[in-house]
């Protein structure tokens, strides 16, 4: 039997809730997704990027009880891509892969371009710096990212990509931006292929 793991923000900040789904016809039997449990409340930032990873922590830990012994995917889009990054990180051989997708290289790199530097020197509190978390990172990773983005521009996922050890994919999904990656296709395709070879 196979299975899928997906958060959900919970009502009780820095929790999660997770919710197991059969897969019977996927080969992949345990596979973590992390998100920005407060995304889009700018007067909360710092509490949600602390919340994100409290989350995500959470998160790698509940297969444990629920799906041990089985392979265990990270994955995350946006800012949720740089907390997916940190755990990997964190996590070493224990990571059977890694999927970022729409992520940066550096969060201050990215706030730079959207606002005054000396803005985001003196008030951005967190760094989440994924190329640094990059080279720690063991299992084998998907990099998914549209070339039409505004938000976090491709480059910066190109800086990532080149960043992470082998093996690796890059996938470039033309004409998509930030917010509707996760409705095109070749999203989809190039997750189910990484998914398909980690779950051999």
């Amino acid at each position: 039997m196979s299975c899928s793991i997906a958060l959900r923000r919970s009502p009780k900040p820095g929790a999660f809730t997770a919710t197991l789904a059969s897969t019977p016809r996927s080969p992949l039997t345990a596979c973590v997704f992390i998100a920005n449990p407060t995304h889009g409340t700018v007067t909360r930032v710092k509490k949600s990027l602390e919340g994100g990873a409290a989350g995500a922590e959470g998160g790698w830990e509940w297969p444990s009880g629920n799906a041990a012994g089985h392979p265990r995917i990270v994955a995350g889009w946006s800012l949720g891509a740089a907390v997916a990054a940190q755990v990997a990180a964190r996590h070493g051989n224990d990571v059977a892969g890694v999927m970022l997708l729409s992520p940066w290289d550096r969060l201050a790199e990215l706030a730079r371009l959207h606002y005054p530097a000396w803005l985001v020197d003196r008030f951005l509190p967190e760094r989440y710096d994924s190329v640094e978390a990059a080279a720690r990172i063991a299992a084998p990773a998907l990099v998914v990212h549209g070339d039409h983005d505004t938000i976090i521009p491709i480059a910066l996922a190109r800086r990532l990509h080149d960043a992470l050890p082998e093996p690796k994919r890059w996938v470039e999904v033309p004409g998509a931006g930030h917010n509707d990656l996760l409705a095109r296709r070749e999203t989809w395709e190039a997750m189910r292929a990484f998914l398909a070879e980690r779950g051999r």
